[in-house]
């Protein structure tokens, strides 16, 4: 997650990653592209042994690989505060992928996650307890 993009992302370091996790400006940077599918296809042709993860703020998010692409909504929050959304979201999706779960299930979770996050003015203290993201993805699908 190279965030914040500061200047020049090291571009030779993306081809080592399995996951790059971006937002749209920074998917926009990466690629000189402006719509989530046109980011995300230009990043699959430069990357592809890299899955890219673009997250796109209430428009949810997408995630693409060499085989398959998802869109995840958003869950519906009720905003408080967005400051450490994105990171939540991060971790949410890496804690799922180390634990074997599917992209799928890993953009369900850290979506919920980050929605979740917004509620609680804060950043770390804004972090739900995975119990309580589990309730909300089986609320919510």
């Amino acid at each position: 997650n190279p965030s914040p993009m500061n200047g020049e992302v090291d571009r030779s370091c993306i081809a080592m990653c399995s996951y790059v996790i971006v937002n749209y400006s920074e998917g926009k940077a990466l690629t000189g592209e402006e719509g989530a599918e046109e980011i995300a296809e230009a990043f699959s042709d430069r990357y592809p042994d890299t899955a890219l993860v673009l997250t796109l703020g209430s428009s949810g998010s997408l995630y693409r690989d060499r085989t398959v692409t998802l869109r995840q909504a958003a869950y519906p929050a009720s905003p408080a505060d967005t400051t450490g959304a994105g990171d939540t979201f991060t971790g949410y999706f890496a804690a799922c992928i180390s634990l074997g779960r599917s992209p799928r299930e890993a953009m369900q979770y850290a979506s919920a996650a980050a929605a979740m996050a917004t509620e609680t003015v804060g950043a770390a203290n804004s972090i739900p307890l995975y119990a309580d993201v589990e309730r909300r993805v089986k609320v919510h699908g």
